[in-house]
């Protein structure tokens, strides 16, 4: 019976519910596509994002190869790039990597290995961590370290691809002086650089969905509101013409 009534409200209500309608699509279209007064038209809305990534090697010529079980240093070099990956967040090497790569240093963020991924799958470390990638500076190096192997790759997240590719060769270089200062005379590392730096570029498009879905959602909430307006105005009738009682 509810229904009946809830259909019966809606059916004497039907230039609201064909404004709303008409305001819902609106909404889904204006989510869905970039929509232009003058000239009137729709234009389909697309997301582009720039990144670049490069790898290097932290190795010990000095030492046997890191593959050599003899190596005295083959146990510890995947440490030595994550510990050394870490100080690429300090303020001198991010002012010397925006430096390199010709912007300020207040636009770059730089998310170190040790703000990664946790090792164990814990729900609240996982969050945590996700958390810490957010950031509001137009470029975003992040740096990654192999647990296993003493490889650090640098991925960078820029306006443009150009811009892009110079923080990711400027991160490259400026690892490559830390290590050189980081280093004794009991072991002289070194840095190669593994390949060129691949820039990308992504084009994304929001699901054809998405702008449906919110136009039937606000539809309902807004012929819910309809219905809930209905009921507090024939409540409220209600209650006026309910006789007092005397005295």
């Amino acid at each position: 019976m509810e229904i009946v009534d809830i259909l019966g409200v809606l059916a004497r209500r039907r230039l609201p519910l064909a404004v709303m309608l008409v305001l819902s699509i609106l909404a889904g279209l204006a989510i869905q596509y970039r929509v232009s007064l003058s000239p009137f038209g729709l234009s389909e809305r697309v997301t582009t994002t720039h990144g670049a990534q490069t790898r290097v090697l932290l190795d010990a010529p000095d030492e046997p190869p890191t593959v050599d079980l003899d190596s005295g240093v083959a146990d510890t070099l995947a440490l030595r790039a994550g510990l050394l990956g870490d100080l690429m967040a300090t303020d001198g090497v991010r002012a010397t990597i925006a430096a390199g790569a010709g912007i300020d240093r207040d636009e770059l963020a730089i998310v170190p290995p040790s703000a990664g991924p946790p090792s164990l799958a814990i729900p609240l470390a996982i969050a945590a961590s996700e958390a810490a990638r957010l950031t509001s500076e137009p470029y975003a190096l992040t740096v990654a370290a192999d647990p296993a192997v003493p490889i650090v790759r640098f991925a960078v997240g820029a306006p443009d691809a150009a811009a892009a590719r110079r923080v990711a060769d400027a991160a490259a270089e400026s690892y490559e002086e830390l290590v050189a200062s980081r280093a004794s005379r009991r072991a002289r590392l070194s840095v190669m650089q593994l390949g060129p730096v691949r820039t990308t570029t992504t084009v994304d498009t929001p699901p054809r969905v998405l702008g449906a879905a919110a136009a039937f959602v606000l539809f309902v909430l807004g012929a819910s509101a309809l219905v809930l307006a209905a009921g507090i105005r024939r409540q409220w009738r209600a209650a006026r013409l309910r006789p007092r009682p005397a005295g």
